[in-house]
């Protein structure tokens, strides 16, 4: 359940990511201020625009490195799965050979 939320995460964090994209290229294409234009808040949205960006990368590291851990622990805990349900099969075959006991032997 929580790698699938950690995926759902992720994958929603580079949907954020491309739509960052695209508008940072819609900025430098045609809004960008020049000369007079670029203004002290115009440089202040420039640098917002670059901590955003940069927030999002780390997000997504962080994101991606749950869902790598939670994933490790899924295969790990599907191993010990296996591994105990065999340990159970013998144990139970064990089991019915003590309350089985031995044959009497039919000669000395």
């Amino acid at each position: 359940d929580r790698l699938v939320s950690a995926m759902d995460l992720a994958d929603d964090i580079r949907a954020q990511k491309e739509i960052h994209t695209a508008k940072q290229s819609e900025w430098e294409d045609n809004l960008r201020p020049e000369g007079k234009e670029n203004t002290a808040e115009a440089k202040e949205f420039v640098t917002r625009m670059s901590e955003i960006i940069s927030k999002l990368n780390s997000l997504e590291q962080e994101a991606d490195g749950e869902a790598v851990k939670y994933g490790t622990d899924i295969v790990l805990m599907a191993e010990f799965t296996n591994a105990r349900s065999g340990f159970y099969n013998w144990i139970e075959s064990a089991e019915a050979k003590v309350k089985a006991g031995y044959a009497s032997p039919n000669n000395l």
